[in-house]
Order: C-alpha cells, then sequence, then structure tokens
C-alpha cells in the first residue's frame, strides 16, 4: 500500500501560513527566502525542539525549521513551524 501523500501548513513566525508536502513523517516545503530548493525534514519529538530535527535553510541560514508530530514522537507530520 503506498504511502498516504498530503498537505500541511508551514507557520512563519510572523503567522503566515505556506504548505508542505507530508508524506508519513517526512515533509518537503520551500524556505520563505529565494531558495528554490525544496527543504526536507522529518518529525522529532512530541514535547520539545530538539537540535537534531531542526531544519536550517541553506540558501538564507536565517530560518530555521521544525516539523511537528501528531500524537507522539516522530509520528504522522502535523505542521511545520519556523522558529
Amino acid at each position: 500500500m503506498p504511502q498516504d501523500w498530503r498537505q500541511v501548513d508551514v507557520v512563519l513566525l510572523n503567522q503566515t501560513i505556506l504548505r508542505a508536502s507530508a508524506t508519513g513523517n517526512n515533509a518537503a516545503w520551500h524556505c520563505y527566502c529565494p531558495h528554490s530548493t525544496l527543504l526536507i525534514g522529518r518529525s522529532g519529538l512530541h514535547d520539545r525542539i530538539t537540535e537534531g530535527f531542526i531544519v536550517e535553510c541553506p540558501a538564507c541560514k536565517k530560518a530555521k525549521y521544525f516539523v511537528v508530530p501528531e500524537a507522539h514522537d516522530q509520528d504522522r507530520v502535523e505542521k511545520v513551524i519556523e522558529i
């Protein structure tokens, strides 16, 4: 059975909402900067943000993101947040 593809929100610090593609505990999205390559991350811990799960944009080096799991550690993607 193929993985379920869905769209989830990317919530920026200024509360702007972008879109990400998600399958399972993985997500892919574009940074808000002009960088054209997709950023890819997997969901982290449910109760806190840890360094090992932070995705930094390699182009602007300014934007950092965290993929939020739904119910427990490394669960299906709920959303992506800028941190």
